[in-house]
């Protein structure tokens, strides 16, 4: 499975009636994809690495960029709710592994 992250505003829970919300969850979408598929090519070429710690640190490393986009409400609690379900789901961890 080849990970890519789909959401728009409304599912990243911004607030999807500022201007120029679609290009700000577009760009979190694809920043997501690649730490995703970074971290998850580190665990195939090394499978004895830490499904959790790999994900805790994407986890980490994208929440760099929410807080870029806080002015959209990017850092309040449903968008990071939302940002470690999505990790959890790509490196297949129980739900609320990363809460």
């Amino acid at each position: 499975m080849i990970y890519t992250c789909t959401r728009d505003a409304e599912s990243w829970q911004l607030y999807s009636t500022m201007r120029g919300v679609k290009a700000v969850a577009a760009d979190l979408s694809g920043t997501l994809t690649v730490i995703v598929r970074n971290a998850l090519a580190k665990l195939e070429a090394d499978p004895d690495l830490s499904e959790t710690k790999l994900a805790r640190k994407a986890f980490n490393e994208m929440y760099e960029h929410l807080s870029h986009a806080g002015d959209f409400g990017a850092c309040d609690t449903e968008p990071r709710g939302v940002l470690a379900h999505e990790i959890e789901k790509a490196f297949r961890l129980d739900p609320y592994t990363l809460d």
